[in-house]
C-alpha cells in the first residue's frame, strides 16, 4: 500500500497539466474563452494542447519500451492513447452540440408521411396501410387536428387489454406531447430521450406539419459525427 500515495500524487500533478480534457486543460480553455470570447476556438486550442501532450507521452513511452523499460513504456503509451482520444472526443462533442443548437425541429422532421382519420375502420387500416408501408406510426386526424398516433405497438396494447377495437380511434395511442417546428434541435433530442415517445408530432398553429423520429435524429448525429471527425483529423 505504500505505493498508493506516490501514485495518487503523480496522477494529481498530471491532471493539472494544461491539456484538455484534464482539469488543467479545462482551466486553459476557460482562460482562452475569457480572453477571446469564442468557446469553440478555446476548446479547439485546448484540445490541440491535449493531443500534443498525448503524442509526447506516447513517444516517451515508445522510447522507454525500446530501451528496456517495457512496463513503464506501455503504461505511458496507454495514457497517451486515452488522452488523445479524450481530447478529440471532447472537441467533437462540442461541435455537435453547437450544431444541434443552431438547428430547429423543422430541419430534422419528416414531412412526407401518411395520416389516417379517426373514424377509419381498423381492419381497413391494417390491410391497406400497416401491412403495405414501412411507416411505423400514423398520425390520427379528426377534423383536421391531430388526436393520436396509431401503429403496431398501439394496436397490440389494446389487444392485450382484451379490447376489440373497430375503428382507428379505438386502437390509437394518445399524443402526450408535441413540438413546434422552431424548437431547437438540442431540446428536441432531450425531449425524445426523456419521453420515450417515437415519433413526436410537430404541430404549428394546431396543424400537423411533420413527425420527429428518434431514428432520423440519431442518423443525422451519426452522419454529422463522421463529417466532423474528418474535419478535425
Amino acid at each position: 500500500l505504500m505505493w498508493l500515495g506516490p501514485v495518487n500524487l503523480m496522477l494529481a500533478v498530471f491532471n493539472l497539466v494544461p491539456g484538455f480534457p484534464l482539469d488543467g486543460g479545462r482551466v486553459l480553455r476557460a482562460t482562452l474563452w475569457w480572453l477571446g470570447g469564442d468557446l469553440r476556438r478555446a476548446t479547439e486550442s485546448a484540445s490541440q494542447v491535449g493531443r500534443a501532450l498525448a503524442w509526447v507521452l506516447m513517444g516517451w513511452g515508445a522510447w522507454l519500451a525500446l530501451g528496456g523499460a517495457l512496463v513503464q513504456g506501455l503504461w505511458l503509451l496507454l495514457i497517451g492513447w486515452f488522452l488523445n482520444n479524450a481530447a478529440r472526443a471532447s472537441y467533437l462533442q462540442l461541435l455537435i452540440a453547437q450544431t444541434m443548437e443552431s438547428l430547429e425541429v423543422a430541419d430534422l422532421m419528416r414531412t412526407r408521411f401518411e395520416s389516417v382519420q379517426a373514424d377509419d375502420p381498423l381492419q381497413e387500416f391494417i390491410d391497406d396501410r400497416l401491412l403495405r408501408s414501412d411507416q411505423v406510426a400514423w398520425p390520427v386526424l379528426e377534423g383536421g387536428q391531430p388526436v393520436g398516433l396509431i401503429g403496431l405497438d398501439s394496436i397490440r396494447a389494446h389487444l392485450k387489454e382484451d379490447a376489440q377495437p373497430r375503428t382507428v380511434a379505438e386502437a390509437m395511442g394518445s399524443i402526450h406531447e408535441s413540438v413546434a417546428p422552431h424548437l431547437r434541435g438540442r431540446e428536441a433530442l432531450r425531449l425524445l430521450l426523456e419521453s420515450r415517445r417515437d415519433p413526436i408530432p410537430v404541430v404549428d398553429a394546431g396543424r400537423l406539419v411533420g413527425l420527429l423520429h428518434h431514428a432520423d435524429l440519431m442518423r443525422w448525429l451519426a452522419l454529422h459525427e463522421i463529417e466532423t471527425r474528418q474535419k478535425i483529423e
